[in-house]
């Protein structure tokens, strides 16, 4: 068995203000990620999760926020937003 005490690591930020608040922006709900565009962090995987969640729907959008990246992954990644995301992700 586990001999070293597990322990969950609370998140950083008070959410509840803002749990129950009117979005901005036209109610317009914004989800971020920010990481370097790199085969390893799954930008596609993330974007995929996003549509399939959400699909065309106007009042979420997807930020994806990145540099340092692989110029060939970030077009592959722009592909499949136009093609998919319909304008939610940016």
């Amino acid at each position: 068995g586990v001999r070293i005490p597990i322990f969950v690591v609370p998140l950083g930020l008070q959410r509840a203000p803002f749990d129950h608040q009117p979005h901005s922006r036209g109610n317009l709900f914004t989800v971020g990620y920010s990481s370097s565009f790199t085969k390893r962090k799954n930008h596609l995987a993330i974007a995929q999760a996003f549509c399939a969640a959400f699909g065309s729907r106007t009042d979420v959008r997807f930020i994806l926020h990145g540099r340092n990246g692989d110029p060939e992954l970030i077009d592959q990644l722009r592909r499949y937003c136009n093609e998919h995301a319909q304008g939610t992700i940016t």
